[in-house]
């Protein structure tokens, strides 16, 4: 059966390999035929950008929690003799799916501590160091490139040695479960253990810098932690720091990967690039756009409420199809072309409302000097084999994008 045939059924399903390397068509039939869509699962699915854009700041609608969820499933294991400290403490310390009243003082606490963005520096001096290190002939951007600078970023913010960088990567892809749309045994056990091994290593840098405090994000987390009413134990602390390499890697590996793999399958679009560079933070937009790293978020009712003339019922999820609402042709013009010309505004890849993405300004920040340091030094860069997706639906993106680069 050919995708274009099981494209034009109503279905929802991004465990299909189909759907899964190319959503879209998928999406499009949804959004047309069924816009508020009821998947089997039972959630429903929101796919035009109105109804995803109110959703955000929608206050009958909260944060798809994983506290319950984890604290039920850590109980029947926990009676079962199997005790899993590590995935009960990420479904309590994971921004996104924290409730009032303690997501609002974790934001703010996070904000507070993360008052210097003077990063730019810092970010373009790793990119000259990694590019200095490739066989121009032959570098996969996504093993070389976009997936080291965000971990390193993170790790110089933190105050974190630079060559831990493989062992926290390594640990930060165990935590995938905890976005997964659907988790057996096997990814609770996974995401465990990557919780353990990260508490582990921070342990003992939280003891460190409580004694010996410098300028990094980490020394002004702990600080403001000890001044506060309601501490947080260490523990805590290091399942916070957790989120923080997680989010503030994934989202933007794939920002940077999926935008690299744009310019290199439309080459027209890079070339118009090159003659209009102050447009780069234009084209990431769309990249953004085009191919959400993030496509879905999750939500629940809290009161009965209603979307597209259907009443959603307290407890119910709920799916905010970013990816479908990116596409949509009343809120975009073209909406299946990629134009780095666009000067549309209301892009939802990094959220929006009280809920908007902490770190959206170092995911763009760092894509604005990959794409740009990239264009400084090459006079062209094109894949050399096909690219190899990730084997996730969200977040979105490559596992390898194989690439010569001509030197400029």
């Amino acid at each position: 059966m050919s995708t274009a045939y099981k494209a034009s059924q109503l279905r929802w399903d991004p465990f299909d390999p189909d759907f899964r390397a190319n959503p879209y068509p998928y999406l499009k039939t949804i959004r047309e035929q069924d816009p508020v869509h009821r998947s089997m699962h039972g959630e429903w699915i929101l796919t035009r950008y109105e109804d995803v854009f109110r959703a955000f700041a929608d206050q009958n609608l909260g944060p798809l929690t994983r506290t319950d969820e984890f604290d039920v499933t850590y109980e029947y294991l926990k009676g079962k003799g199997k005790v899993m400290e590590g995935m009960k403490l990420a479904g309590k310390m994971f921004l996104p799916f924290i409730d009032k009243p303690r997501h609002p003082k974790l934001r703010e606490w996070l904000h507070q501590a993360w008052n210097d963005r003077s990063v730019d520096e810092s970010v373009k001096k790793r990119i000259d160091h990694m590019m200095d290190q490739w066989d121009f002939d032959q570098v996969d951007l996504m093993t070389e490139f976009a997936g080291m600078l965000p971990i390193l970023t993170l790790l110089g913010v933190m105050g974190l040695p630079a060559e831990d960088w493989v062992q926290l990567k390594k640990i930060s892809f165990k935590l995938y479960p905890i976005i997964e749309y659907r988790r057996t045994m096997r990814s609770f056990e996974m995401l465990n253990e990557g919780m353990e091994e990260v508490v582990e290593y921070l342990l003992p840098w939280i003891e460190e810098k409580r004694k010996s405090p410098q300028p990094d994000l980490l020394s002004n987390l702990i600080k403001l932690n000890d001044q506060s009413e309601e501490k947080l134990t260490d523990q805590e602390i290091a399942g916070f720091c957790a989120f923080l390499f997680f989010a503030g890697q994934e989202t933007t590996v794939h920002l940077i990967g999926n935008s690299l793999q744009l310019m290199m399958t439309h080459p027209e679009q890079t070339e118009w690039l090159r003659n209009h560079r102050k447009a780069t933070a234009l084209a990431i937009e769309e990249c953004l756009r085009y191919d959400s790293s993030v496509p879905l978020l999750g939500r629940i009712a809290k009161e009965d409420t209603e979307y597209g003339g259907k009443i959603i019922k307290k407890g119910h999820g709920i799916v905010l199809c970013v990816a479908a609402a990116h596409r949509d042709a009343n809120r975009y013009e073209h909406p299946d072309q990629l134009d780095f010309s666009r000067t549309s505004k209301g892009n939802l890849g990094f959220g929006r409302g009280e809920r908007i993405c902490s770190g959206a300004w170092l995911a763009r920040k760092q894509a604005k000097w990959a794409i740009s340091k990239l264009m400084d030094r090459s006079q062209r860069f094109e894949l050399t084999a096909d690219p190899i997706r990730q084997d996730t639906f969200n977040p979105r993106g490559y596992a390898h994008l194989p690439a010569r680069i001509v030197p400029a």
